[in-house]
Order: structure tokens, then C-alpha cells, then sequence
């Protein structure tokens, strides 16, 4: 009797101990799309924010084709700047440059999680 206590203490000991150690809590806030790569032609009425702009529908719309079926990604291509960019946590610039008169741009951008899912 008294091993069969010692016995169920130990299981019990090391159940507790693989629940508790092998699993992770992972509470990811945002979905981030990197290497958004966008270019424009450099002219007298260039605005960096309209390529900016771009990229971020670029990025939704790649975010999308993962998380939507293909009959349902249809209904979203009509979505506004406004909306898109009210889902937008943050972005990155992670390169720049002018070549020949073009300006080229890599983003990254993150998505709410939470909005995205409401949207």
C-alpha cells in the first residue's frame, strides 16, 4: 500500500511537471507580412506616403489570400485605404532608394489580429 502511494506521488509529480514545462503560452497580437516591395516613377508631384499607401494594400491583400478561401476573397477587393490602415498596428521601411528615377521601397507591416478577425 505504501508503494503504491509513493508511486501515485511520482506520476502525479511528473505529469504536473510535463504539463507545466512543455507547454507555452503564445499570445501573438499581429499578423506581420515583410518584404513588401513597391516602386514608383520619381516626378515633380511624388508623395513617399501614396507608395506607403500602396504597400499597405499590397500587404492586406497578401495577408488576405492566406487567411480567406479564394470564392470569398473577392468581397474584400473593394475595401478602403481607411479601413486597411485602421487595421495597421505598425511598419517598417526596411529599405529604400532612388535608382534612375525610380523609387523603390521594402516594407513590413503588421496587422491587428483582433481587428483583422472582426473585419
Amino acid at each position: 500500500m505504501h508503494f503504491l502511494k509513493k508511486l501515485y506521488i511520482f506520476f502525479s509529480f511528473l505529469a504536473l511537471t510535463i504539463f507545466f514545462f512543455s507547454t507555452t503560452k503564445v499570445e501573438a497580437k499581429s499578423f506581420v507580412i515583410k518584404n513588401i516591395e513597391i516602386s514608383k516613377p520619381f516626378a515633380n508631384n511624388f508623395d513617399k506616403n501614396v507608395v506607403i499607401d500602396s504597400g499597405f494594400k499590397n500587404a492586406f491583400y497578401e495577408l488576405a489570400q492566406t487567411l480567406v478561401k479564394s470564392t470569398d476573397y473577392i468581397k474584400i477587393k473593394d475595401i478602403k485605404l481607411n479601413e486597411i490602415k485602421s487595421m495597421v498596428d505598425s511598419f517598417s521601411i526596411k529599405e529604400e532608394k532612388f535608382i534612375d528615377q525610380v523609387y523603390y521601397v521594402k516594407l513590413g507591416v503588421s496587422f491587428n489580429k483582433k481587428k483583422i478577425f472582426n473585419f
